[in-house]
């Protein structure tokens, strides 16, 4: 399990990080972000797509071709770990090197805010909220490593509970099996 979990675990993450950081380098001196978020959602996606492959790989070949919702979740859990501790580390790169993108995305952010349809006073409350948020994100390291967390391991979570709901119904046909179907 250890090394199915690692070797998928190690594959999604790449394709994450390596996702994240050509992003950034093709976005490096632009301000809008928007392009850079489609582009990093959908990697989360074609990332995770890695969980339900690892967990038919053990499905396979440790556990003869049924496997529990337990054991499935907890691999696609773990693959999920993997997979965000490289997210985390490649947003930690991106920053370190670039340490105004943070900024520049919450600057961002609150530009967003102000098109809305708010009062004043309400626009003033989420511009304050925004700003409070962007120094405590950029001020402090495991705040920031956090917050990552939570907007990659959701994601990761979700498809490793649908991945273990749909290999609960799976079943390695027997090819041994000689009972004639419908006789």
């Amino acid at each position: 399990m250890k090394k199915i979990v690692l070797r998928y675990g190690i594959i999604s993450g790449s394709i994450i990080a390596g996702f994240m950081l050509i992003s950034m380098l093709f976005l490096w001196n632009k301000t809008d972000y928007q392009a850079s978020e489609i582009i990093g959602y959908a990697s989360m996606v074609i990332a995770f797509s890695l969980i339900p492959l690892g967990i038919n790989k053990l499905r396979k070949n440790e556990y003869g071709g049924k496997i529990s919702f337990k054991d499935s979740f907890i691999t696609g859990l773990l693959i999920s770990l993997i997979c965000s501790i490289f997210y985390v580390g490649a947003w930690m790169l991106i920053t370190s090197l670039k340490p105004e993108v943070s900024t520049e995305i919450m600057n961002s952010y609150i530009e967003n805010i102000k098109t809305q349809d708010l009062s004043q006073a309400e626009l003033d409350k989420k511009v304050e909220e925004a700003s409070e948020f962007a120094e405590q994100y950029n001020n402090n390291p495991m705040i920031k490593m956090m917050w990552t967390f939570v907007e990659i391991l959701p994601l990761g979570i979700l498809i490793s509970l649908i991945s273990a709901i749909i290999f609960i119904f799976i079943k390695t046909p027997n090819h041994n099996d000689t009972t004639i179907q419908g006789a």
